[in-house]
């Protein structure tokens, strides 16, 4: 079963992320950033904020729909981060309209992941914090590719053991298996 990504939480949280940063971010920064997050999701909860793909890129882990979401590149999409983030600027990314900008699809627990995110690496320089995710050992070196990360090896990084993995894979399935019954309901 594939998970579905979730654009409004990610686009919460990358609009949390450039708030706490004036309005603007090093895209690179905000990619660290929104992948720690994640990280940290799976660490706490068993599962991510995003449900993006993942994958190693040479700067470091990726999520792979957000990305081309920043780069203009997906157009298929609910519209809910064009319109709260602005086009990419060169190497930089901001909030279109802070007034406009709603946390209200992310819970007090992803807000939470956020604050403690942004307080451990919003101050770390955009290259710094490449080398930081590098040493996630999810992350291997595609040597100017890209590489898939799966749930399982974010998971086992963080030490879940196979049953517990196993657990969370079923838990994340049946979560999906409900937001579909009631998004067609």
């Amino acid at each position: 079963m594939a998970f579905v990504f979730n654009e409004s939480k990610t686009t919460q949280l990358a609009a949390y992320f450039l708030q706490k940063s004036k309005g603007e971010m090093f895209l690179l920064k905000l990619m660290k950033l929104l992948y720690i997050a994640d990280r940290e999701s799976f660490r706490r909860y068993g599962h991510p904020i995003s449900y993006d793909n993942f994958v190693s890129m040479d700067h470091g882990p990726v999520l792979s729909r957000t990305y081309s979401l920043m780069n203009g590149m997906v157009l298929d999409t609910s519209g809910e981060w064009n319109s709260m983030i602005s086009p990419r600027n060169g190497h930089k990314i901001s909030i279109v309209d802070e007034s406009e900008v709603s946390f209200d699809e992310l819970s007090d627990a992803e807000m939470e992941i956020a604050d403690a995110v942004f307080v451990e690496y919003g101050h770390i320089p955009r290259f710094r914090l490449a080398e930081i995710t590098h040493s996630f050992s999810e992350w291997k070196n595609p040597d100017s590719s890209s590489l898939r990360i799966s749930y399982m090896d974010i998971l086992k990084a963080l030490g879940y053991k196979d049953g517990e993995i196993q657990q969370s894979i079923q838990h994340m399935q049946h979560q999906q298996a409900v937001d579909d019954f009631f998004e067609v309901a």
